[in-house]
């Protein structure tokens, strides 16, 4: 079964540059993608993405409060985000509010297509010790 993304950015470039390197290096579908950290809320409901690929920074609610809210309530789902911001305590405390990895921008691909094949690994790590 092929793993499903949903990106989450205000930045129509950069998510047209995610979609790009999950459908060149084959890392699965993209089945939504949004620029708002309120409305991303309801598209994670209705379309259950298995990783969601989120920004740091977005309009409506912040990438962090998004993680918490969605990982309190569902561990099935996996979070990237990405983020200009490289300040250790704000990094620190995405990872505290549920996020599966950290990657800086601008996205270097080889560090993309990693991390999506690490967090891949490890859902279905999680997933075969949850069966």
């Amino acid at each position: 079964m092929e793993t499903t993304f949903l990106i989450i950015d205000d930045d129509i470039d950069f998510r047209r540059m995610i979609r790009y390197l999950i459908g060149k290096y084959q890392l699965g579908v993209v089945i939504a993608e949004c620029g708002d950290g309120l409305e991303a809320e309801s598209v994670i409901h209705e379309f259950h993405p298995d990783i969601v690929v989120v920004d740091l920074l977005l309009p409506g609610q912040c990438g962090m409060e998004l993680t918490k809210k969605i990982s309190n309530t569902n561990h099935e789902i996996s979070f990237i985000m990405t983020s200009a911001c490289s300040n250790e305590s704000l990094i620190t405390q995405a990872y505290l509010s549920g996020i599966d990895c950290y990657l800086p921008k601008p996205i270097n691909a080889l560090d993309f297509t990693c991390a999506i094949k690490k967090v891949d690994e490890n859902r279905g790590i999680e997933f075969s010790k949850s069966s």
